[in-house]
């Protein structure tokens, strides 16, 4: 895995002298772009798994990246959606804001979806 700083990491595995694992359901990673990734979704959660991750939270930054989150989430029970426009994504993503709305009386979305 790459760092930001351009170094390159590896992931630790969860420090189990005595054979103890994190407990169910795992770690959870409160902040991931798993859209930008370009791979598939069970190969990344798998391995997340294997490193102790059982659930994520996938933050979306813009209007494309926010809908993949929502998709995500509805798919897969261990993960979450965090729907977002960075501001530096506001203009272009302004008009577009409104479609796809729910529009009242319509069901709410999924649990795993948060909207402030």
């Amino acid at each position: 895995m790459n760092s930001p700083n351009g170094g390159v990491v590896q992931a630790a595995l969860p420090a189990d002298s005595d054979g103890v694992a994190l407990p169910d359901p795992g770690g959870f990673d409160a902040h991931t772009h798993m859209d930008i990734l370009g791979l598939p979704l069970d190969g990344v959660l798998d391995a997340a798994r294997a490193l102790g991750i059982g659930r994520v939270v996938n933050v979306g930054c813009d209007l494309p990246s926010s809908r993949w989150s929502v998709s995500a989430a509805a798919e897969y029970q261990d993960v979450y959606a965090a729907v977002a426009i960075h501001p530096n994504e506001t203009q272009e993503s302004s008009a577009e804001v409104g479609e796809g709305a729910p529009a009242p009386g319509e069901p709410a979305p999924p649990p795993t979806v948060w909207a402030k």
